[in-house]
């Protein structure tokens, strides 16, 4: 006896990015606990870093790949490169970080919240503090990693500083390019 398919319980495609991209999250923040619990926080830093900034160069290739870009050598570039990402991650415009100014050479952008943060603090790791959470040093690698791929003469390098108190904003960046080699 034929059965017919079961059909599945309708949902809006855009919901279904942003539950991969979640659990995407939930296994690298446990693959982070489990190896810090096994061998350490520092190592687990490391680690962390390592990978991310892989997957970065990787993410780039397959940016580059779906969208046809070229080679992107300022930081308005840069910015739209990032605006691309955060646009095939489900994340509508204006959602989320905001980009304050960009210019060719820097790139400012503010988070008026943090998810990464959230995973720090939930795992118990605020005394860290913004900008040395997991996270916030894995972010910084996934940049480098981006620009290793999008520029063949510069590096896009990002410094954090958490926001003012009562400004809304959790931490700033400002991601600067440097000639390669410099």
């Amino acid at each position: 006896m034929s059965q017919a398919p079961i059909a599945p319980f309708p949902f809006d495609p855009a919901l279904a990015v942003r539950f991969v991209d979640a659990c995407w999250f939930s296994h690298d923040g446990q693959w982070f606990l489990k190896v810090k619990d096994r061998f350490g926080l520092e190592a687990a830093m490391e680690l962390n870093e390592a990978a991310v900034h892989a997957m970065g160069k990787i993410e780039a290739r397959r940016v580059r790949d779906l969208t046809g870009i070229g080679e992107i050598n300022d930081c308005v570039g840069f910015a739209r490169f990032f605006e691309t990402f955060r646009a095939l991650r489900g994340v509508s415009p204006g959602e989320g970080w905001r980009i304050v100014s960009t210019d060719p050479d820097h790139l400012e952008l503010a988070a008026p919240g943090c998810f990464l943060a959230e995973m720090a603090i939930a795992a118990r790791m605020e005394g860290m503090g913004v900008g040395n959470f997991p996270g916030c040093r894995g972010f910084r690698s996934r940049i480098r990693g981006w620009g290793l791929v999008l520029s063949s003469q510069f590096d896009f390098i990002d410094e954090e500083r958490p926001g003012e108190p009562g400004s809304g904003i959790v931490c700033h960046h400002r991601i600067s390019r440097v000639q390669r080699g410099s």
